[in-house]
């Protein structure tokens, strides 16, 4: 063998020798790092998937309430608890109080409904406005410096409104901060209803002289629902011109007396028709909604 061959040679297996000794390096080190606890953590924690949220308004306990003509809505989150406290002659300064924990009945919110407007005493006192969820603006009080709040108004939604803190600090306080954002205060609509209306049936025209007219008289959801129609038909002389099938009367207090619609029952369609305003085309949606009550009548 030539002596050049031999270099070559030794070269070569100098090149493969080198080429193992790296790969049994690196080898190593992988199987080093990829113990390592911390490695591991990183890895597991690595993912192309998004990342879970939590939603708020999914985990919270809706709330509702009726007090007089005032309706009180709030989202409550499903790790607090709360309970409505009773009024009685000790308590006789609030028409309604509701209680809020989280750990402990000891640390606690309560939103009140005074009998007259909520009033703060001004020495040391300092407030924040901070928005609502539906827009309008609520009043954190604070006194003498202290981080903690004290009272939360709500004066633009309602005066005799407010939420006192007895007690919560650090995390707690500020969470109900937070839920009190989600709260609605509105005059109740079933409220304004009953003061249009006592009562309100719908019955048969009673065309047919075999059997008399029948009638069924509508409950309080089923007279929400009616006026909820009617109030948002857009009613033309030129509409309808058959004769009801049905009659819608109510007694008014606005009126002061019966007020009367008719039902005008064709293959596809409702009409409803007043003598005073003309007649409106219901939707599907609405037909639908008639079509419930109406299948009342013959039970």
């Amino acid at each position: 063998m030539s002596k050049n061959k031999k270099v070559i040679i030794g070269i070569l297996i100098a090149v493969l020798i080198i080429v193992i000794g790296i790969v049994v390096v690196y080898k190593v080190i992988e199987k080093n790092v990829t113990d390592r606890e911390d490695f591991k953590f990183t890895v597991k924690n690595i993912s192309s998937d998004p990342i879970a949220t939590t939603n708020n308004e999914k985990n919270a306990q809706s709330y509702s309430k009726v007090i007089d003509n005032i309706k009180l809505e709030l989202n409550i989150p499903s790790e607090w608890k709360y309970e409505e406290m009773p009024q009685n002659k000790e308590n006789d300064f609030y028409k309604y109080a509701l209680k809020f924990y989280k750990n402990s009945e000891e640390q606690y919110a309560v939103l009140y409904f005074y009998n007259n407007q909520f009033g703060v005493c001004g020495t040391g006192r300092t407030a924040e406005n901070i928005p609502l969820d539906n827009g309008e603006q609520a009043t954190i009080g604070y006194y003498d410096g202290n981080k903690k709040w004290s009272d939360i108004s709500f004066y633009k939604m309602n005066k005799n409104i407010a939420v006192l803190n007895y007690g919560l600090i650090d995390t707690e306080s500020d969470e109900v901060i937070e839920f009190i954002k989600t709260i609605n205060i509105t005059e109740n609509k079933d409220s304004e209803i009953n003061n249009k209306v006592t009562t309100i049936s719908i019955q048969e025209t009673g065309l047919s002289s075999v059997a008399p007219a029948k009638e069924y008289i509508l409950n309080q959801e089923e007279i929400y629902t009616m006026f909820s129609i009617i109030d948002n038909l857009k009613f033309s002389n030129e509409t309808c011109d058959g004769l009801p099938t049905y009659f819608i009367r109510y007694n008014s207090q606005e009126k002061e007396g019966f007020m009367t619609y008719g039902i005008e029952v064709f293959e596809s369609a409702y009409h409803i028709t007043s003598d005073s305003k003309g007649g409106a085309i219901l939707s599907t949606e609405q037909k639908e909604e008639i079509d419930k009550i109406i299948k009342k009548i013959d039970n």
